[in-house]
């Protein structure tokens, strides 16, 4: 689950008897998950991984940080896209800039293994997920991305890259 946010899909996939890996850059987000599923997580059905999928050409000086827009007003918006966060200034709401840790989704595919099923929902940064995939043998069965809607050249790029991965 990669964008667990306040763990409505988590939760939909632990109901299914899923383990399930799921990624957050919001700590609020984290902590607040981290309570709510609290026998999962002690269960090892759920492993929680703290930070924002990134590639190194967006990580900061530090090189283990990434800024992160928090959307103050609608939560499910925050982005480490610049982009996103000032789209969704412009729709109106406000974002906290926050530095969160960097994630390496292509070493935590490795540590945790390619899913069964993945769910990219990380708000303008999906793609960074599915080019880790380019990396392994094997990929998920199944696969959802929140996909471009505004830029037609974008959208063809993700068509193209979802048909490198061999997906029809």
């Amino acid at each position: 689950d990669v964008g667990l946010n306040f763990g409505q899909d988590t939760d939909f996939y632990l109901k299914k008897g899923f383990r399930v890996i799921a990624f957050e850059a919001d700590p609020d987000n984290v902590e607040f998950c981290r309570k709510r599923f609290a026998e999962a997580v002690a269960a090892e059905k759920l492993i929680i991984v703290p930070g924002a999928i990134s590639e190194v050409s967006n990580v900061s000086e530090n090189p283990a940080q990434v800024k992160f827009f928090r959307n103050v007003n609608h939560p499910l918006w925050g982005s480490t896209c610049e982009d996103w966060a000032y789209r969704n200034e412009v729709m109106g709401t406000k974002n906290e800039i926050i530095s969160v840790d960097a994630v390496d989704f292509a070493e935590c595919l490795e540590k945790y293994g390619v899913p069964f099923y993945l769910k990219a929902d990380i708000v303008g940064s999906e793609k960074i997920c599915l080019k880790a995939l380019l990396g392994f043998e094997n990929k998920p069965d199944y696969l959802s991305i929140r996909s471009e809607k505004v830029i037609f050249g974008k959208l063809l790029e993700e068509f193209d890259l979802l048909r490198e991965l061999g997906y029809d």
